[in-house]
C-alpha cells in the first residue's frame, strides 16, 4: 500500500475466505480509516456481529476471525461497512429477483448483488475519501472522444471488450485493468487490429473509476464488472 498523507481513504473488499486474509484484512485496518465489505466477506462481519446469516454463507470457522478484526477495528475507531440490502435470485426460479435486507434474506433465495441503500451508503462514504486524478488525453485515446463511454472494469485479456469494439464503432469502449501486463497485451492488439475506440488503463478501479470517468468528455453509458 502506498504512503498517503492525506485522508480520510478507504478499501473495499470483495471475495470470500475470510480466515485466509485475515493477517492482510488487520493491515488494512492499521492504515485506513474504513473497511468496506461487498463480498462474501461481508456475510462473516455480519455473523460476528449477530446478525441473522443464512447458513450457507457462513464460513466454517471464519467467527474468530472475523470477531478479532471487528474488535481491531473498534480498538481504532475504524469505520466497519456491509451491505444493508441486498439484490436476490430464488434459486429454483433464478428470473425472480427481489430486494432484501441483509439480515431477512429468506430461505430459497441467493443473494447476487448489493442493493440500493448498499449503494448509496457506500458510494456516501467512498466520495469522502482521497482520490487521484488521472491526466488522461482522451484525444488521443479514441479517434472522437466525444462518443458515448463503455467502461469494462477487471477487462483482464480484453477479448471481450475488443470485440464489442469491432462491433459497435460508434461507442468508445475503455478497459479497467489492475494487472499491467494484460494492459500491454491489450493495447498491443489494439495497434495491431487499427481500432481506434478502444483503450486500457492498468489501474485499481476500486479507488480510481471515479477520476478516471470524471474527466471523460463524453457520455458514461454502460459500466461492467468481470
Amino acid at each position: 500500500m502506498a504512503k498517503l498523507d492525506e485522508k480520510p481513504y478507504a478499501a473495499i473488499i470483495g471475495g470470500g475466505n475470510l480466515c485466509n486474509k485475515a493477517a492482510a484484512l488487520h493491515f488494512l485496518a492499521s492504515r485506513c480509516d474504513g473497511l468496506i465489505f461487498v463480498g462474501l466477506m461481508s456475510f462473516q462481519i455480519m455473523h460476528a456481529l449477530g446478525l441473522p446469516v443464512p447458513p450457507e454463507l457462513v464460513e466454517k470457522g471464519a467467527n474468530d476471525a472475523a470477531s478479532d478484526l471487528i474488535q481491531f477495528a473498534r480498538d481504532k475507531h475504524i469505520t466497519i461497512l456491509y451491505p444493508k440490502d441486498f439484490w436476490c435470485t430464488k434459486i429454483h426460479h433464478p428470473n425472480q429477483v427481489e430486494i432484501f435486507p441483509s439480515h431477512g434474506i429468506p430461505d430459497g433465495w441467493e443473494p447476487v448483488d448489493i442493493g440500493p441503500r448498499s449503494v448509496e451508503e457506500i458510494t456516501s462514504t467512498i466520495t469522502k475519501c482521497k482520490a487521484f486524478p488521472f491526466d488522461i488525453d482522451w484525444s488521443a485515446a479514441y479517434h472522437d472522444p466525444a462518443q458515448p463511454l463503455v467502461v469494462d472494469i477487471g477487462s483482464g485479456n480484453g477479448l471481450f471488450l475488443l470485440g464489442m469494439a469491432r462491433k459497435r464503432k460508434d461507442l468508445n469502449f475503455l478497459g479497467l485493468e489492475v494487472n499491467g501486463k494484460l494492459v500491454t497485451h491489450c493495447r498491443d492488439s489494439l495497434q495491431l487490429s487499427g481500432i481506434t475506440n478502444g483503450y486500457f488503463i492498468a489501474t485499481n478501479a476500486t479507488s480510481t473509476f471515479r477520476s478516471i470517468v470524471a474527466s471523460y468528455p463524453g457520455k458514461l453509458i454502460l459500466v461492467s464488472i468481470q
